[in-house]
């Protein structure tokens, strides 16, 4: 499918990105701050858009490489 794997910084920020957006709501001072727990589906969202940016960026990074 891919010529080259993403490039790992990449791989590695959207995952950090993806766990924080996840943990932060369920983290103990998060009603402080006005956080509450999302519902799942948005859990799945929030994965899907990270994922497809990923995509868009193995994409693109073709198109920027001719």
């Amino acid at each position: 499918m891919w010529r080259q794997r993403p490039h790992r910084l990449l791989v590695m920020s959207a995952s950090l990105y993806l766990g924080t957006a996840i943990a932060l709501p369920f983290l103990p001072f998060a009603p402080t701050l006005g956080f509450s727990a999302p519902p799942p589906g948005i859990l799945m969202v929030t994965a899907a858009l990270v994922a497809a940016y990923l995509l868009c960026a193995e994409a693109l990074k073709r198109v920027a490489m001719r």
